[in-house]
């Protein structure tokens, strides 16, 4: 393939040297992993740029709310299920084996959706009452953390199998499905509101689970009390680092939401997306193939190359981004306050969280006891965030700029301990 040449020729020019057969493999599925990933990424990006230039800051702000709601429950409900399955996928060299992890797994996830959504359902007035939320509201999310959880979890399974082909058609499905129901709104309703896109990236999401149930049938066996518990005890390792990270890319839109309004939670949302939430997008196509490749074996000359890329994507990564969030301002219109801190504050923070991704999910499969000594260290710095959102609350200073601040510091902070801690790994 025509892309496969091209990934090797950078390959060779970064690295000073020629592919690997376990990197050509790497490169191959990498090429489908980004050739779906990029389809469906800038399409559904120019989606959420027309969503969030036709329904406004404050309607565009609510959809990032539920958003953020649903993504705090699903913590507790997926255990980080998700990752250790890709993990124990990818290591298993056992077809049966692969069978009881699959099963096992989702039999443990669908459990914990049924139970929640029947806490939900049963004490959906108290939870209205006590957290000011309309009971339709509490309905939305519901469905939003059901399908969303489903998702991620059979597309885990895909990832550990490595079956790429496979994915970039079901997220071609997902995002004509998306398209379809989007055009349909458009037509047929003379005002789109936070409720339609909502709909729009739902039934994308059912179809996606409908087509990976049939891809993954034959894997479906029996439940594995030995399977659950290794699955279980890996899991609580990663839970730690999942309650962090998510609750760090909550809580500041819950205050924004809090203390400033909805307008400028719907501002903050599109500068986040036109730059760290794209950067994901990147970061979700590396590592769909990265992780479960990884996982299998992790040396120093890998970890000695992903420190020389690192380094040499800062400059040129935060110019470029921050390039593309004034773009993309601008395609929001001229409702989204065009702020040229945050278009440079944005454009950095998207490039140190790639980096800081990439070491995240290389430290998770080098080893357990690392990934501990790491969220030791990183539960420390993001106490310290914590705190300081306190102090700006406290003393009525919260903005949007101390709260990028804030990010970025944190972040800066992390990846100089992770390449610390990498390092003195004894791999």
């Amino acid at each position: 393939m025509a892309k496969n040449l091209g990934l090797n020729y950078l390959y060779r020019k970064i690295f000073k040297e020629k592919a690997s057969l376990e990197a050509n493999d790497f490169i191959t599925n990498l090429s489908w992993s980004f050739l779906g990933g990029f389809i469906t990424s800038v399409v559904m990006f120019a989606v959420n740029i027309y969503i969030g230039r036709v329904i406004g800051p404050n309607e565009f702000g609510k959809y990032n709310l539920v958003l953020t709601i649903s993504q705090l429950l699903l913590i507790p409900i997926m255990f980080s299920f998700e990752l250790s399955s890709v993990r124990a996928i990818a290591k298993s060299i056992n077809e049966n084996e692969k069978k009881s992890i699959i099963t096992t797994a989702i039999v443990f996830i669908i459990l914990n959706l049924a139970v929640f959504s029947l806490l939900a359902i049963t004490f959906t007035s108290q939870i209205s009452a006590r957290f000011n939320l309309e009971i339709s509201v509490i309905y939305i999310v519901l469905l939003m953390t059901i399908i969303t959880g489903l998702k991620q979890l059979l597309d885990s399974f895909v990832r550990g199998l490595q079956v790429f082909i496979k994915q970039f058609i079901g997220r071609i499905l997902e995002l004509s499905v998306s398209l379809t129901v989007l055009a349909y709104l458009v037509i047929s309703s003379d005002k789109l509101d936070y409720l339609s896109y909502i709909i729009v990236i739902t039934t994308g999401g059912v179809a996606l689970i409908l087509f990976y149930l049939i891809v993954l049938k034959k894997y479906f066996s029996k439940f594995d009390l030995k399977i659950f518990k290794n699955l279980f005890s890996y899991s609580k390792i990663i839970l730690l680092g999942s309650v962090l990270g998510t609750a760090f890319n909550s809580l500041d839109k819950i205050i924004i939401a809090k203390y400033l309004s909805m307008a400028q939670l719907g501002v903050y949302s599109a500068y986040y997306m036109a730059s760290t939430n794209l950067v994901a997008q990147l970061i979700q196509i590396f590592i769909n193939v990265f992780f479960p490749t990884v996982s299998k074996s992790v040396s120093k000359v890998l970890i000695d190359k992903i420190d020389r890329l690192s380094k040499i994507i800062i400059l040129p990564g935060t110019i470029l981004f921050s390039v593309l969030v004034f773009l993309i301002l601008k395609l929001f219109g001229n409702k989204y306050e065009m702020n040229y801190y945050y278009v440079l504050s944005f454009g950095f923070l998207a490039v140190i969280q790639f980096i800081f991704s990439i070491y995240s999910f290389l430290i998770m499969a080098v080893s357990k006891q690392i990934y501990k000594k790491f969220l030791i260290v990183a539960n420390i710095i993001n106490g310290i965030h914590l705190v300081v959102y306190g102090l700006l609350i406290y003393f009525d200073k919260v903005s949007i700029q101390a709260i990028v601040s804030i990010f970025t510091l944190n972040t800066i902070i992390n990846i100089l301990f992770q390449r610390k801690i990498l390092k003195n790994s004894s791999i």
